[in-house]
């Protein structure tokens, strides 16, 4: 693509939660602006440029004052650098919109954003075909990445998490076991909460990608379901133990909670967390209008609990060094 093209996607509103090989097709690819006399009616909201886990809680700000607009222009800066946290979020949040029949857009000016993102399957998880050249400028970063998927099912979240795993054997043969199957567990059970605690498991995805210069990994998961609070109020066992989205998630990461009483169901959070501590790694996790911020700072932990402009459904990221490489 050249520098002066503007490329764009059209994310069809649709109601089909099948496979993705039936999603196909649900959108399009275009090397080409959108057309002028449809501008005038869209809304329109920039994607940061710098777009970790850090800076979640000033999207989630952006994003709860447009996520309802008939129609809805998302631009992608040319020199974006998105990260899993990124990636999920947009994800979840075009998902909903697709459920709600709302149409939006993604544009773009030069650079490789939108190669970088149909390399990690956004597009298609969405239910558009990228354009084969757009896939390809982008494949450099399949090779260091578990692709997005949309977790509609449990064989789904199984075949992530042993993605997880086979990717982490691949690039750090030196990695102890006990912490790539700790790592393949706590994707497989996040992914499984999403099918089985959201309420709308067609708007939950995850995704993993590895950087190998700075020797770290990040995973990250979102929906646009029914969050941690509802999800908690459900079960008649924890029922009024949550008083607002901050309270709900420290119950969330109590071992024994599971939205059906008490068992391995409830261990995910619990053990996400753990893992984090153990390889001092950084941790966010976010549902209602709640952000909670674990960082390892050097041997130095910190947690911090911030209020957010309100994000329907959960969301959870873990930044974390790998041991051994």
């Amino acid at each position: 693509m050249d520098g002066g093209d503007e490329q764009w996607i059209a994310f069809e509103p649709d109601g089909d939660a099948g496979s993705s090989g039936d999603r196909a097709g649900a959108g399009r690819v275009e090397s080409a602006p959108i057309p002028e006399a449809i501008l005038p009616s869209v809304r329109t909201i920039d994607i940061p440029v710098r777009f970790g886990p850090a800076d979640v809680r000033s999207w989630i700000l952006s994003w709860s004052s447009v996520r309802e607009e008939p129609e809805l222009r998302l631009v992608l800066p040319a020199d974006a650098r998105l990260g899993p946290a990124a990636i999920v979020l947009l994800a979840a949040g075009i998902a909903r919109r697709k459920t709600l029949r709302l149409k939006t857009w993604m544009s773009s000016t030069g650079g490789d954003s939108f190669a970088f993102l149909a390399a990690v399957d956004f597009h298609r998880e969405l239910g558009v075909e990228p354009e084969a050249s757009t896939s390809a400028s982008g494949s450099g970063t399949a090779r260091t990445a578990v692709p997005l998927r949309r977790i509609a099912n449990l064989s789904v979240a199984r075949e992530q998490a042993d993605a997880t795993r086979a990717l982490l054997e691949r690039l750090v043969p030196a990695v102890p076991p006990s912490t790539v199957r700790a790592a393949q567990f706590v994707f497989e059970e996040l992914a499984a909460n999403i099918v089985q605690h959201s309420g709308e498991p067609e708007t939950g995805f995850g995704i993993a990608i590895a950087d190998p210069e700075a020797r770290r990994i990040q995973i990250a998961f979102a929906d646009a379901g029914v969050g941690f609070l509802a999800s908690l109020s459900s079960n008649p066992e924890f029922a009024g133990r949550a008083r607002d989205d901050a309270d709900a998630i420290r119950l969330a990461l109590d071992p024994r909670v599971s939205r059906r009483g008490r068992g391995n169901l409830g261990m995910g959070l619990f053990l996400l967390a753990s893992l984090a501590e153990r390889v001092e790694g950084d941790l966010w996790i976010a549902t209602g209008d709640a952000l909670l911020a674990r960082r390892a700072a050097r041997g130095t932990p910190s947690e911090e609990m911030s209020p957010t402009a309100g994000w329907n459904g959960a969301f959870l990221c873990l930044d974390a060094p790998v041991p051994g490489w």
